[in-house]
């Protein structure tokens, strides 16, 4: 069983935001076709049922892609044992105050609201929350959707009821959670620095 994450920053000036996205696509994309050329595997690619990219002749990896603003990262899962894998990178929210508190309002289910509003830095806590359940949802396969409020994934007993377990890293003012089945118990080769930080 390996498992691995990788991180590439993304540079240059763009002229509107859908370039900015296509260019971190791009990047991330390069990440997983350099990983999958050193493992020595197939790279073509197809879509699950969900929609979700997968490998089309190996169903022993399972990876995963995310962009924001400077920074592309992929994740890849290679195992026996029915791997998945979801990782989600977002650059350190702008929203002030009065936005945060809206949006987890709307969105954050009760303990991840308790533990946003206990933060000393709700920025910082803010994005982590959001990053740890965008990765359970595209660990799930389904991305976002309607029930983002009712994934409570700061629950006490969310992690073994969910069969999951999440590593958290960071690179400059960006935050990276990966979320992996419960049975991984090796860490990911990467040289991102571990998000050691109180919420």
């Amino acid at each position: 069983m390996m498992l691995y994450l990788r991180h590439q920053t993304v540079d240059g000036p763009h002229i509107s935001r859908a370039e900015a996205r296509a260019h971190g696509s791009a990047v991330a994309h390069a990440l997983l076709q350099k990983l999958l050329l050193e493992l020595k595997l197939p790279s073509a690619l197809k879509k699950a049922p969900s929609g979700k990219p997968m490998l089309a002749y190996c169903d022993t990896v399972d990876f995963n892609l995310s962009h924001t603003e400077g920074l592309a990262v992929c994740a890849l899962l290679q195992s026996e044992n029915a791997p998945r894998v979801g990782v989600d990178a977002e650059l350190l929210t702008n929203f002030d105050a009065e936005r945060i508190s809206a949006f987890s309002t709307r969105f954050f289910a009760p303990y991840e609201q308790k533990r946003l509003a206990a933060a000393h830095d709700p920025a910082a806590c803010f994005t982590r929350i959001f990053t740890r359940k965008e990765a359970y949802a595209k660990y799930c396969g389904n991305g976002l959707g309607e029930h983002l409020s009712a994934t409570d994934t700061l629950a006490p007993d969310f992690e073994s009821t969910h069969g999951v377990r999440f590593h958290a890293y960071r690179h400059e003012n960006v935050f990276i959670m990966l979320c992996v089945p419960e049975n991984v118990t090796v860490k990911p080769t990467t040289t991102l620095c571990e998000d050691t930080a109180t919420w």
